[in-house]
């Protein structure tokens, strides 16, 4: 769906990032990582889609496309802006240049710690154990703070702690999982509005700094 190619065999497909103040990065430094995604979608007897791919001008690779056959290329990291992204077709290629999607990745400097271990490992057991699917529940549960996972909040020591967590209305079911018994920080805990059965668990009154519930 998101297809394009160039009109003439000789014309190249070009894309460039430049500096903006529409995003956040800001250091001539920041390293990218470049996927590039392809598969031809329109078979051509007695033609050939080949295409050399560049990033900043240095070569990256030669792919020959097949139908309906998807190829992903990964360049290099990459430093710098402008980023200059480049396909051509090479001088034995029938068919022009063609790209269906293009990723790209910047690699975030963390000025902080990861999450405690024993809180980070609790919080993938909840929810792997309750099937929790959040948009914001993937990588470091604190860190970095602008992406923390949505319905806790954190402190931000060196190695930040977990102390309040939020699973009210998320559909939880069955009985209440031993693995918050880790997360020793939390303060505040809040279970409300779920389908949990079984009995009170004794550990909650073991944690040792909870004092909402």
């Amino acid at each position: 769906m998101t297809a394009t190619q160039t009109q003439n065999v000789t014309d190249p497909l070009f894309w460039e990032l430049v500096n903006s103040a529409t995003v956040w990065y800001e250091n001539s430094t920041t390293v990218w990582y470049i996927y590039f995604h392809f598969v031809e979608l329109q078979p051509q007897e007695n033609h050939i889609r080949e295409l050399a791919i560049y990033v900043q001008d240095k070569f990256v690779k030669t792919i020959v496309l097949e139908n309906l056959k998807p190829v992903t290329v990964a360049s290099l990291p990459r430093s710098g802006l402008p980023l200059n992204l480049t396909i051509n077709a090479t001088t034995r290629s029938t068919l022009p240049p063609l790209l269906n999607a293009i990723e790209i990745f910047h690699e975030a400097q963390l000025p902080n710690s990861p999450t405690f271990l024993d809180d980070f490992n609790a919080m993938y057991d909840i929810k792997k154990t309750y099937g929790v699917i959040r948009e914001s529940w993937q990588g470091d549960p604190c860190v970095p703070t602008q992406y923390s996972w949505s319905g806790l909040n954190c402190s931000h020591n060196s190695s930040p702690r977990i102390v309040s967590l939020n699973l009210s209305s998320s559909g939880l079911k069955g009985p209440i999982a031993t693995s918050i018994s880790n997360l020793t920080a939390v303060v505040s805990l809040d279970l409300s509005n779920n389908s949990l059965t079984g009995s009170i668990p004794d550990f909650l009154a073991q944690m040792p700094n909870l004092e909402v519930l």
